[in-house]
């Protein structure tokens, strides 16, 4: 990454915010005050994705960072890394997606689209379909249609 294209607020924490600090314009960066233990180590961008490091403090105040994957166990140490650390971006955050056009073919792929049109098919078709029945099927529907009115489930 090129350290220009580096916004002001970008910004390294050390377990989620308990310990931050801001990178400078030449890329450097100090946290202070660190006491000994294991920590997750990550940089907050809006336009870059960097990775995350585990960064282990010792008594002595000797830092050993870590390759981390994310969901595995804290005890698994990664690969070493050495100190002090270089980062680079893995890749530039991109966090929209453009919006599609119009599309007649969307439309028309729409399910409520399909259905409607379903609709109106069954709307034009029934009655054609009404007219060539035999009289026996148009009793038996007017029957079933009674009973339905008279017996409700």
């Amino acid at each position: 990454t090129d350290i220009s294209q580096l916004e002001p607020t970008t910004k390294v924490v050390l377990d989620g915010g308990r310990y931050s600090t801001f990178v400078r314009q030449d890329g450097k960066f100090e946290i202070d005050n660190v006491p000994p233990g294991s920590y997750l180590f990550e940089v907050l961008s809006r336009k870059f994705i960097y990775p995350r490091l585990r960064i282990d403090v010792d008594s002595n105040g000797e830092i050993r960072p870590f390759v981390t994957i994310i969901g595995s166990e804290w005890s698994n140490q990664g690969p070493s890394l050495p100190y002090p650390l270089e980062l680079f971006a893995r890749a530039p955050a991109d966090y929209f997606i453009p919006r599609e056009g119009f599309s007649i073919t969307s439309l028309l792929f729409n399910p409520y689209i399909i259905l409607m049109g379903f609709g109106v098919i069954l709307l034009l078709v029934m009655p054609k379909m009404m007219a060539n029945l035999g009289i026996k099927y148009i009793e038996f529907i007017l029957e079933f249609r009674l009973y339905i009115l008279l017996y409700p489930f």
